[in-house]
């Protein structure tokens, strides 16, 4: 039996539409290789933290382990990549240090949609929440004030997120994935045009963070298929575990589903057994 999975990019309440991407798991014997996982990220907190304790350094509004240690990651980071950036007193050079920062050190990858932001940390890749969330704790850092604005694409309703920014009194968006393929400018007086605002603006480096995912189990689909594509292999959920076949025949095997070629489908996972 062939399972698609469809992997969806974004904020965890129900309002998020984020583009979909295909993420091929195939429930039989598969024995290409065995999966293994990569090393854990560095956590901060125990993740045997009580409930009591979270809400005691954090507020009753925070509940779980994950939530506190996407903070902490994020604080952490920024105090490890601020360097010299505080000082630079001109505004606008400071926030583009800060920018530069943070584009210079992820690389997007999809399939750090669902992952922890601990995983982007570790990896230097993540995707659009994991790129605010970042630049939010750093412009924290560096003194810059910062909102985080949650904006919906109005071609085809799919979600996004990007900073908002206060350089010299004036208030500017600022996409760092969009900074990064060249569609926009670092600074934006207005929301681009294929946007419009989704809610209130956010100032909460916790809300932001919660954002950038959640899945912290190692044994997971989600940690797994991250790990395999690190290898260049795509995660293959098996009755007998996990497995790992080559991105190239996933994507083939994709694609000959997806035209309802069955045959050329069985051939070529007949080759894996």
């Amino acid at each position: 039996m062939i399972r698609v999975y469809y992997v969806v990019e974004g904020r965890e309440n129900m309002k998020k539409k984020f583009a979909t991407i295909l993420a091929l798991a195939m429930t039989m014997n598969i024995g290409i290789m065995n999966s293994f996982a990569a090393e854990e990220p560095a956590w901060i907190l125990p993740k045997d933290i009580s409930r009591e304790e979270l809400r005691s350094r954090y507020g009753q509004n925070v509940s779980y382990w994950w939530e506190a240690e996407a903070y902490e990651q994020a604080k952490a980071w920024a105090e490890a990549h601020k360097g010299n950036i505080p000082s630079i007193s001109d505004e606008k050079a400071r926030y583009e240090a800060v920018a530069k920062t943070v584009v210079d050190f992820l690389d997007y990858d999809v399939n750090y949609q669902t992952p922890h932001i601990a995983y982007s940390v570790r990896d230097g890749k993540g995707v659009c929440s994991d790129y605010h969330a970042l630049g939010m704790a750093l412009c924290q850092a560096c003194n810059i004030p910062v909102k985080m604005a949650y904006v919906g694409q109005i071609a085809t309703g799919l979600n996004h997120d990007m900073l908002v920014v206060t350089i010299n009194g004036t208030d500017y968006y600022s996409d760092l994935t969009g900074v990064e393929t060249g569609v926009y400018p670092v600074l934006m007086t207005s929301i681009p045009k294929e946007y419009t605002l989704d809610g209130d603006l956010s100032s909460s480096l916790f809300g932001g963070v919660k954002e950038a995912g959640s899945v912290t189990d190692g044994n997971s689909y989600d940690i797994n298929q991250l790990d395999a594509h690190s290898r260049g292999n795509t995660y293959v959920s098996s009755v007998d575990g996990g497995y790992e076949i080559p991105e190239s025949v996933a994507a083939q095997i994709e694609q000959a589903i997806l035209r309802s070629d069955w045959d050329t489908a069985n051939k070529l996972m007949a080759q894996y057994n």
